[in-house]
């Protein structure tokens, strides 16, 4: 993942995953109409799941969450 970015309509705790377990992030809390962004510098990579494993965004409640993920996949 190069860049993340979300935007929450209301409160709601947001934890990134590798997959169904693997934690990326800690929990971010938000508040309503809050957002966040997460880059990486100089063509780095942000954060990297596991081979395989699916980017997970997980919701502590049912939220609204508007954002932008921009990744690539290696070979």
């Amino acid at each position: 993942v190069m860049h993340l970015s979300l935007f929450t309509a209301g409160a709601v705790n947001v934890q990134v995953k590798s997959g169904a377990g693997t934690n990326l992030t800690g929990a971010f809390t938000f508040t309503a109409n809050q957002g966040w962004a997460y880059d990486a510098a100089g063509g780095n990579k942000a954060m990297m799941t596991t081979a395989g494993d699916a980017l997970v965004v997980n919701l502590s409640a049912a939220v609204a969450v508007n954002g932008y993920v921009q990744f690539f996949q290696e070979a």
